[in-house]
């Protein structure tokens, strides 16, 4: 919404919870045009981006028609007294998202001091954006794995946890972050060139949401 005054709740929206992520190697891309139809003019005049299959097929001409259904369902719901409670639950990440929240608590308790039931400066929403949309519910570190056991971790101890300084790793990673830190080691010198670029990567993606949302 308006960065300046956004608005956060109250609107009703339909939304895809699949995010692309072209960092991402396993992700899948457009097959690259025939030479035959290249041939038949300039292809990508109408196209959105590159080598998008505008002569041959709608490719996403079923994602409108997709997406109407579900708002005109949930209008006659709606006009018929019948309200959708919970259209979407979020993949159901609820618990998922008090647990990462908990177990950080756990880590900022012994590496910055807090007092015993001091929250963490972040909350419920941000804990689920910094994992499921930040870091794509995926380690933060290449090749950006999925995690049986996914850990919250500060990525630079000499700054405040917040939405940008905050990474996905499994607990064997974070504890070996918070070793390397303890030991005067820099996270280029512990992680690498390439680990540090990725995190970058992410940190520009989260700053550009905390200007728009605050």
């Amino acid at each position: 919404m308006h960065p300046v005054h956004p608005v956060l709740a109250g609107i009703p929206v339909v939304y895809s919870t699949e995010v692309p992520s072209s960092d991402d190697p396993n992700a899948l891309g457009l097959l690259p045009l025939p030479d035959e139809e290249f041939q038949k003019g300039k292809v990508d005049e109408l196209a959105p981006f590159a080598d998008f299959r505008v002569r041959i097929l709608p490719v996403l001409g079923m994602i409108p028609a997709i997406f109407g259904m579900h708002i005109a369902t949930y209008l006659v719901c709606e006009l018929g007294g019948r309200k959708i409670e919970e259209p979407l639950a979020v993949k159901g990440r609820k618990k998922l998202w008090d647990k990462l929240a908990k177990d950080l608590t756990a880590r900022e308790t012994k590496w910055a001091g807090l007092e015993k039931q001091q929250r963490i400066p972040l909350t419920d929403q941000e804990v689920g954006f910094i994992f499921e949309e930040l870091h794509r519910s995926k380690s933060s570190f290449p090749p950006f794995e999925s995690l049986s056991r996914p850990t919250l971790v500060r990525w630079d101890f000499n700054r405040p946890l917040s939405v940008v300084n905050c990474i996905v790793v499994s607990p064997q990673e974070a504890s070996k972050h918070e070793e390397g830190y303890r030991n005067g080691l820099s996270p280029l010198q512990l992680w690498g060139e390439e680990v540090v670029e990725a995190v970058q990567r992410r940190q520009a993606e989260a700053e550009h949401w905390v200007k728009a949302v605050y």
